[in-house]
């Protein structure tokens, strides 16, 4: 990970709950597409925020890192 962290502060974490009202239980027609780590969907968030989120099939040690990189990139 990059030293500079200061992007995550940026990102929130949602429960596993609120990912799946966002993404209609992981509704097949919210599909965005297919990656090698994982589904991504199309979600809404309860406050109308339109997301997308990505259902894993894995996570060790290496994606969690990949992971987190992506997400202060993204931030």
């Amino acid at each position: 990970m990059s030293s500079n962290q200061g992007g995550l502060d940026k990102a929130k974490l949602f429960s596993s709950k609120e990912l799946e009202i966002a993404t209609d239980q992981y509704n097949e027609n919210r599909i965005l597409g297919c990656g090698g780590q994982g589904m991504v969907y199309k979600g809404m968030l309860s406050d109308g925020r339109i997301v997308a989120v990505r259902n894993s099939k894995t996570v060790n040690e290496g994606y969690l890192e990949q992971f987190t990189n992506e997400i202060f990139i993204l931030s």
